[in-house]
């Protein structure tokens, strides 16, 4: 499972937790692998880029899908949650 956001918002809620600058951060994205290359190796996905309820209700529809076995060996990968 990969959770992600866009780029401006993942910088801005690591500032925000304090730690590094803006810069360091920037730094150490651009040193880790690709959001592509993350998503092309995730079978499930979690855009992260709304609300809190809105990111709990796409965590709760992955968790139900998990639940109920829906994940098939036939299932295209990445699979988004919307």
């Amino acid at each position: 499972l990969l959770i992600t956001a866009e780029e401006e918002i993942r910088l801005q809620r690591a500032v925000s937790r304090g730690g590094l600058s803006e810069e360091g951060i920037r730094r150490r994205m651009i040193s880790q692998i690709s959001e592509e290359e993350k998503i092309r190796r995730s079978n499930f996905v979690i855009v992260n880029d709304g609300t809190e309820k809105e990111f709990e209700a796409k965590l709760e529809k992955f968790l139900q899908i998990l639940e109920n076995d829906e994940v098939e060996l036939t299932t295209v990968y990445p699979r988004f949650i919307e």
